[in-house]
């Protein structure tokens, strides 16, 4: 035989058995798991154990004072597996619409309940509660002509513009937490529904809110009613 070719086939006689390994233990990191005290120490969450116990704990205290998830952690087969459970109001987010609407909204980094309406005084007449994700609130405007949920609440030839009232903690942008316009395009946002106005003397009251808002040739034009709620806001 030739040499090389016998120097060949030797190469490949010895090289294909060594592709084919023993079984070896992949989870080999970290000592034996024998406590939940050393779960919660644990190098990994799916460590070599050797408990019948079921460990339990929460996670740290979130921003808003709720421990947000509940761990549960079984040795089955020497093998750790863990389970969470957590609860919606502490569902991680990053945008209101990543809570449950109508139930929690965005609060830093978690969803947190909505705020109970009972808690908010009743709005005055002409008013109601600023909604943020489908949630009511203690932030009180003119109703809300639109928001991003129904693209079609305004007619063919008028925009939805955001509002300058807006819930407490409404993130830049969002247009479902203001009250919000719908209006012929051309003019500045945001629009100044619910905005402090002066207030005509026939009115006969001191302080006037900007109501019943169009926009004509690029200009707000709003009808001033008497209102003790007023936003905090300017008129562009």
């Amino acid at each position: 035989m030739n040499p090389r070719v016998a120097l060949v086939a030797l190469a490949v006689a010895v090289a294909v058995p060594a592709c084919v390994a023993a079984d070896q233990p992949v989870l080999n990191g970290g000592p034996t798991l024998a406590t939940c005290a050393e779960v919660l120490a644990r190098q990994h969450d799916e460590q070599a154990c050797s408990f019948d116990s079921v460990c339990t704990w929460s996670d740290a205290q979130e921003p808003n004072g709720i421990a947000c998830c509940t761990y549960f952690a079984v040795c089955a087969d020497g093998r750790l597996l863990i389970e969470s459970m957590c609860p919606s109001e502490c569902q991680r987010c990053m945008t209101d619409a990543e809570c449950p609407r109508g139930q929690a909204w965005c609060d830093a980094t978690t969803c947190a309940a909505c705020t109970d309406p009972a808690m908010c005084a009743a709005c005055p007449p002409g008013t109601e509660p600023v909604l943020r994700n489908g949630c009511a609130t203690c932030t009180c405007a003119p109703p809300s002509q639109c928001d991003a949920s129904d693209p079609l609440a305004c007619d063919a030839m008028e925009s939805c513009y955001r509002g300058q009232v807006c819930a407490t903690g409404c993130a830049p942008g969002e247009l479902d937490c203001c009250a919000n316009v719908c209006a012929a395009p051309g003019c500045a946002e945001p629009a100044p529904l619910g905005c402090r106005m002066d207030c005509p003397q026939a009115l006969g009251c001191t302080s006037c809110m900007a109501s019943a808002c169009t926009c004509n040739a690029g200009v707000w034009s709003c009808t001033p009613a008497c209102s003790d709620v007023v936003g905090p806001c300017f008129l562009p």
